[in-house]
């Protein structure tokens, strides 16, 4: 897994209130750098918004 890919996954588990971290050895490699740093966020508090839209960038560009 690229570095860009395992930001965003610990960016969605820190955001979703995550206690715990998992993750296959390989997937790390390249990364513990980046689990290092950010692993001060994974406390597992709950979000600051209760709520979130989804709006994919398909729809911008089929909705003008």
């Amino acid at each position: 897994m690229d570095r860009i890919r395992e930001v965003r996954r610990i960016f969605m588990d820190v955001s979703n209130g995550t206690q715990t971290w998992f993750d296959y050895p390989q997937n790390l490699d390249g990364a513990r750098d980046l689990l290092a740093e950010h692993k001060a966020h994974i406390t597992g508090k709950p979000a600051v918004c209760d709520v979130a839209f989804l709006m994919p960038s398909a729809w911008w560009w089929c909705q003008p």
